[in-house]
């Protein structure tokens, strides 16, 4: 009997793809991708139709907008002195 390999990290997947394939006495769920930077496939058979879900990572949140300056009430143009 052979050992499953130990995996790296998280074993997080990192691209899916999921097809649902009817077949003469039902269906087959096919899961392939990357998985830790490997290539997996994975094949399902179930009586009833499988139902398909999407779950959608969450995008992290957007960084703080920095507070807008308002704008100087000095003038900082250079400008000729005028004798009086």
């Amino acid at each position: 009997m052979a050992k499953k390999p130990a995996t790296r990290g998280k074993g997080e997947v990192a691209q899916e793809r999921v097809a649902i394939k009817r077949i003469t006495n039902g269906y087959l769920t096919v899961r392939s991708g990357l998985k830790d930077g490997k290539p997996f496939r994975e094949e399902r058979f179930s009586r009833q139709q499988p139902v398909a879900s999407v779950a959608v990572p969450k995008r992290a949140a957007a960084p703080a907008a920095k507070p807008q300056r308002r704008p100087s009430t000095r003038n900082d143009e250079v400008g000729y002195l005028r004798s009086v």
